[in-house]
């Protein structure tokens, strides 16, 4: 202990090794323990987020592709659907179209015979009126010279 005292150490270097010593088994009973143990269990909780996160991530990446997936078919079902009765339109379309052509081909055939025939009956009415006509000029020309 000479030894000790002829360095400065004292007794109380001991009473202090020894309360430091209580101190951190209290402290690491009362304090650090249930710290540690918080951690531990942050951290278990944190590895199994992450997991997680990891896991639904990819579910979500999955999801994203059938979305993709479905929506490419249901709008390769529209354009069929959408090609199909543009067709039956342009069908139905040229079936009215036709139509129209051969009733208007139809009353023009008509109406030119109408035409036809009455010009052919003004051409024969004139030609009976001619001769009256010329008499009542002529008489109107002599009445007037007269």
């Amino acid at each position: 202990m000479e030894v000790l005292h002829a360095l400065g150490i004292d007794s109380t270097v001991l009473y202090l090794f020894v309360i430091a010593t209580f101190a951190f088994f209290a402290l690491s009973s009362i304090a650090f323990g249930p710290y540690t143990e918080a951690l531990l269990e942050r951290e278990k909780r944190t590895k199994g987020g992450e997991e997680a996160a990891v896991e639904l991530s990819k579910q979500a990446g999955e999801m994203r592709l059938a979305y993709e997936k479905k929506a490419r078919e249901i709008s390769t079902q529209i354009k069929s659907i959408f090609d199909a009765h543009r067709g039956e339109a342009a069908r139905e379309q040229e079936v009215l179209i036709s139509k129209s052509r051969a009733e208007t081909a139809k009353l023009v055939e008509e109406t030119s015979r109408r035409v036809s025939t009455e010009l052919v009956e003004a051409s024969k009415k004139m030609k009976e009126e001619t001769p009256s006509i010329a008499q009542a000029m002529v008489a109107k020309l002599l009445s007037k010279k007269a």
